[in-house]
């Protein structure tokens, strides 16, 4: 028998379930993955990792698949599914970023999101003109800004370059040249 789970990072993955209740390493983020026991499991979903202090674990993944789609975007929610019997737990969004080419919406999770290459950061865009820590998104008083963490390839709101800017919904925010839609409503 086996536990899924998903790391921080949006690696799903399978792991013994004589690891419950231990916190081990991703092998492939080396995120650190708090493994839940039996009390703590969906059934028939997938549970997110938390991060604590934790142990690398020898041969203890199967992996299932790498979440990150074709525009190299990691979703770290893709993927879980939840008991149809169980009522779904809201989780609260504060907007959402949409890829102008296609791809799937980014949905912004926190009021306070870090845009860049590195594993780390919460929407992680994997290209390399992309700084490692790009930008930041944070929500004040109900509305949007963006801030260019000084990245190499910047940022610009609907075609302008800047460092610091209020985003409005429906704006244009391109971090280097991947340009997304920003949607929310404004409170």
């Amino acid at each position: 028998m086996s536990i899924e789970v998903v790391c921080p990072r949006g690696h799903q993955l399978k792991v013994k379930d004589q690891h419950a209740g231990r916190t081990v390493k991703c092998p492939k983020c080396k995120s650190n993955i708090h493994i839940p026991g039996p009390e703590h499991e969906i059934p028939g979903g997938l549970v997110r990792g938390i991060l604590n202090p934790g142990e690398v674990a020898g041969d203890v993944w199967e992996f299932i698949d790498d979440l990150s789609d074709e525009s190299g975007v990691i979703h770290p929610d893709h993927g879980q599914k939840g008991d149809p019997a169980e009522p779904e737990k809201k989780t609260e969004v504060y907007g959402e970023l949409v890829p102008l080419k296609g791809g799937s919406k980014i949905p912004l999770l926190k009021p306070l999101v870090s845009v860049g290459r590195q594993k780390s950061c919460d929407v992680v865009l994997r290209h390399r003109n992309i700084s490692a820590s790009h930008a930041q998104l944070r929500l004040i008083d109900g509305q949007w800004h963006v801030l260019d963490l000084k990245s190499t390839n910047g940022v610009k709101v609907n075609g302008k370059p800047v460092q610091r800017e209020r985003l409005d919904p429906g704006d244009v925010v391109a971090f280097a040249k991947h340009e997304f839609f920003i949607n929310y409503a404004k409170v």
